[in-house]
This record gives C-alpha cells, sequence and structure tokens, in this order.
C-alpha cells in the first residue's frame, strides 16, 4: 500500500520560515486496506473521541511512521473521521514544526502521544495478561472432539499438524485415522515405500508434506533412536518442521511455553490488540510470539495453546460473522471495543493467480489408462499424471499427439474440461478419453484397482478418473456429432 504525504507551505517569502512553519495534511487509512484516501484536514476537525480510540491510532501512527521523512513527525492530532459502508476512515494531521499554532508548545503533542502509546501498551499487557487466567478453562469446556485430542503423543500430534495445513479438521479426520491405521508408528513410517506414503496422502495435496515427513521419521530413527526429540531446536531441525509445527509440538506434546502462531492465533491476537498492521510482515509474528512465550500457564501450556486455536477456528472464524458474544476475552478486545472485529486481520493485497491451459490425454486400452511420472523437480513433482500437453488442443491435434506416444488411437470418444487451483497457478484443463488398440511401452498402464490402491494421482488428473475408468458409448454414438 501507498503512502503519500500532502503538504501545505505557508506563503512566507523567506524559505527558512517556510520550512519552519511547514505542515503536513491529514492522512486517511481506509480500514479495509483497499485504498488510502487523502484530504487537507484543520487541526479543530480532528478531536479526540475516546480513549478506546488510541490503541487503532498508535497502530496507524506506526504506518505513517515507515513513509520516507516522516519519522521525526509530530503527531498533532488523530481520530476517527467519519464510517461509510463498513468502512472506518482514521486521520492523522502531523508536523515538523518544533512549536505549533495558536502557541500551544509541542511538548503537550509529544505528551499526549506518550500518554496514548503508554494506554495502548497497558492494554496490550493486561491482554495478553488476560489470555492464561480465561483460554484454558474455556477450552475444556468447549474443543471439539477430534482424534489427534484423544493424547499427546508426539507423533500423532506431529502428524496431525502437518495434515492440517491447509485443510479443515473435519476433512483431516478419515486420512488421519487411515494413515495411522497403515503406519502406527513412526518406525513404519521411516520404513514404507514412499509410493505408499504418497497413496495415504492422496487427496490432501501439497505432497512435500508427505516425503517430508517420511524423511523426518528417519532422521528420528537414526539420530534421535526412534524417540521424538523434546528439545525445540532438535525439533526445528527435522524436515518439513517449522516455527508453528514445532511450537504445537513442544507446547502439546512437552508441556513447553513455546508459541505456535497461526492464522486461526494471527487472527486472535491482531482483533485482540487492535492491530492492523498486515499479518504477512514477519515482525508481527515475531512480537506476538515474543508477547505470548511470556505468558503460557506452566501447567497446562497444552490447554492454552489448543485454546487459542480453537478460538480463532469456532468463535473468531476465518470466514463470516466472529461470536463475540460467546468470546471469552471480549471484555479485553479491542476490536470488539471499536467496533473493527470484521477489518481484522489485515492482509496485503493478494496476487492473481496464473492461468495455465492444459490438453490432458486419457488414454485407455482394455481396462488399462496410461499414466507417467511427473519429473522431480517443480509443480507436484514425481507424482503419477496422465499424459497431458501445453495448451489447449482439438480433437485432431489431441489424436495425432496420442499417436506420437505410439498408443494407436482407436477413436475419440469424449471431451471433458476441469479446473484445478494450487494456490498461484490455476489449471483450465480440457480432457480427451481416447479408445486405444496398443499399450505403448513409453508409458505405464495401470487398472482401476491400481489406481485406487497403489498409485497417487494428485487431484489436478483424479478429477477425471471416474470418467476415464468407466465404459461409455461415444460421444458421436449418442450424439450424433462426426469426430475424427
Amino acid at each position: 500500500m501507498e503512502w503519500k504525504i500532502y503538504r501545505s507551505l505557508t506563503n512566507h517569502a523567506d524559505a527558512e520560515t517556510e520550512q519552519e512553519a511547514e505542515r503536513v495534511a491529514a492522512l486517511l487509512f481506509d480500514a479495509s486496506a483497499n485504498q488510502v484516501r487523502q484530504i487537507l484536514v484543520d487541526i479543530a476537525q480532528l478531536q479526540p473521541q475516546a480513549e478506546q480510540e488510541a490503541d487503532l491510532f498508535l497502530q496507524l501512527w506506526g504506518f505513517v511512521r515507515q513513509i520516507p521523512g516522516a519519522a521525526q513527525c509530530i503527531p498533532l492530532q488523530a481520530a476517527p473521521l467519519w464510517a461509510e459502508k463498513g468502512q472506518l476512515f482514521y486521520g492523522f494531521l502531523i508536523s515538523q514544526l518544533q512549536a505549533v499554532q495558536a502557541g500551544v508548545p509541542a511538548e503537550q503533542y509529544v505528551g499526549r502521544m506518550r500518554a496514548e502509546v503508554e494506554q495502548v501498551e497497558a492494554h496490550k499487557k493486561a491482554a495478553y495478561a488476560f489470555l492464561p487466567k480465561t483460554v484454558p478453562a474455556w477450552y475444556r469446556q468447549n474443543a471439539r472432539i477430534f482424534p489427534w485430542r484423544q493424547d499427546r503423543e508426539p507423533y500423532h500430534i506431529w502428524l496431525s499438524e502437518i495434515m492440517l495445513q491447509q485443510t479443515r479438521a473435519a476433512a483431516v479426520v478419515p486420512y488421519y485415522l487411515r494413515f495411522l491405521q497403515e503406519l502406527p508408528t513412526i518406525a513404519d513410517l521411516a520404513a514404507a515405500k514412499e509410493e505408499k506414503v504418497l497413496k495415504l496422502w492422496e487427496g490432501l495435496g501439497y505432497y512435500s508434506r508427505a516425503r517430508n515427513l517420511q524423511r523426518a521419521a528417519q532422521v528420528i530413527l537414526r539420530e534421535h533412536g526412534g524417540v521424538f526429540p523434546q528439545d525445540i531446536k532438535e525439533i526445528r531441525a527435522l524436515p518439513g518442521i517449522g516455527a508453528y509445527t514445532a511450537g504445537a509440538i513442544a507446547s502439546i506434546c512437552f508441556n513447553q511455553p513455546e508459541p505456535a502462531v497461526d492464522g486461526n492465533v494471527l487472527r486472535v491476537l491482531t482483533r485482540l490488540t487492535g492491530d492492523f498492521r498486515p499479518i504477512e510482515h514477519p515482525e508481527v509474528r515475531r512480537e506476538m510470539e515474543s508477547c505470548l512465550r511470556g505468558c503460557y500457564p506452566l501447567d497446562d501450556c497444552n490447554g492454552f495453546e489448543q485454546g487459542l486455536i480453537e478460538l480463532g477456528a469456532t468463535v473468531c472464524p476465518p470466514a463470516g460473522q466472529p461470536q463475540c458474544l460467546d468470546c471469552p476475552l471480549q471484555q479485553v478486545c479491542s476490536a470488539q471495543r471499536q467496533g473493527v472485529p470484521m477489518l481484522l486481520p489485515r492482509r496485503l493485497p493478494k496476487q492473481r493467480r496464473r492461468v495455465e491451459k492444459k490438453t490432458v490425454l486419457l488414454l485407455q486400452c482394455g481396462k488399462n489408462i496410461a499414466v507417467r511420472r511427473r519429473p522431480y523437480k517443480g509443480l507436484l513433482a514425481g507424482l503419477w499424471e496422465f499424459p497431458n500437453l501445453d495448451g489447449h488442443l482439438n480433437a485432431q491435434q489431441a489424436l495425432d499427439a496420442a499417436q506420437a506416444l505410439g498408443v494407436q488411437p482407436v477413436r475419440l470418444e469424449q471431451m471433458l474440461q476441469r479446473t484445478h487451483i494450487f494456490t498461484h497457478v490455476e489449471w483450465q484443463m480440457q480432457g480427451f478419453f481416447i479408445r486405444c488398440a496398443a499399450e505403448a511401452p513409453g508409458l505405464e498402464w495401470a487398472d482401476a484397482d491400481a489406481l485406487g490402491k497403489q498409485i497417487a494421482l494428485p487431484s489436478a488428473f483424479k478429477i477425471f478418473l471416474p470418467d476415464a475408468l468407466t465404459e461409455k458409448p461415444s460421444k458421436a454414438a449418442k450424439t450424433g456429432e462426426k469426430l475424427p
């Protein structure tokens, strides 16, 4: 987001006097984070309205101070200007004067700033101190029941945390239970064939998580005698384990005051403290981790950590209206007090996804369908796929491409369109179902049983699977359409 300073100079002819008398107009921050508006505002228009507005003032002033040349500016006044269509417009009037108009000494404004800063810091400390008194007890009464909450076995917590990344908890349950049924111990995971691990992971996406899970299991066997390490640095050193996962394991399994700040916790804390900084900035997470580390109840780090996550998942959810009346933190929540919970957390604008067009060849010979390995680098590295080409081909081009693979296409039976969305890429796919007379040696040929039990097929290709293995009359036979 780009901030701009609009300066209004006095009409004094003397350059030195002009510099001394320089005034800076208001900056209006659109708290929906979509835009910044600027307007010239007289200081009389910016009257403070209530003590609770100091929280928002401090956070927005932090943004203003980042503007080149503004770090030394003195905030003369700050207040909400108006609310419109759910957006709160906040204004600042700042000056580089050492003394200001009407003979009011600059020290008065500095004192006001200091008082507001102290008030905000006092509120933040009180809010964090309120967490351990409230969150564990609330969690014990309100926790949802999930299989990974039945014990504190590190393998179980670790597996669930990796699966829960980018995936809803309810959707994870069957994957979690099936995975543990097949690979009940870390030793089993370490010794399993990679293809089996990937097959158990099929449908969860982000397959590098499964590979790192197995690599970490092998490290635990090799370097820790098969026992999951308790030291936070050793946990953090395992493949695929970042700061959040390490903190979750340490706090939940080993009752250590190690913060695990995920999206749920970020949402709770930004609303609790009225923090308008973009949550993508690393310093925001680091500051929250530091504040949390000092307030874990040493007798219940598990309940404290899981309670924060549960609050963010249920009461202060990522989508929809927060349930403020049901929240145990409502009496100290800055966003609730200011009436702006839906404006937080603030995020940086998302980049538009890149769109790629693909043509997928579903080559069927008898009851078998052709698959092949993807390259071991890049998107979906090392996984199975249906043969595919960049761009959208027409029917004849698809048949020619099949012929080039050596499968002896007999007829084109059907064409379907599918879309699959990755984090930063969208695949717009058209799939051609082609009946073939020969199983070309350059491809692998799998039947329904192999595709269902052995071969891990990513969701981007699996969306074609039911059609690919179903005997269908050709499109031409059903519609009379002439196909090559």
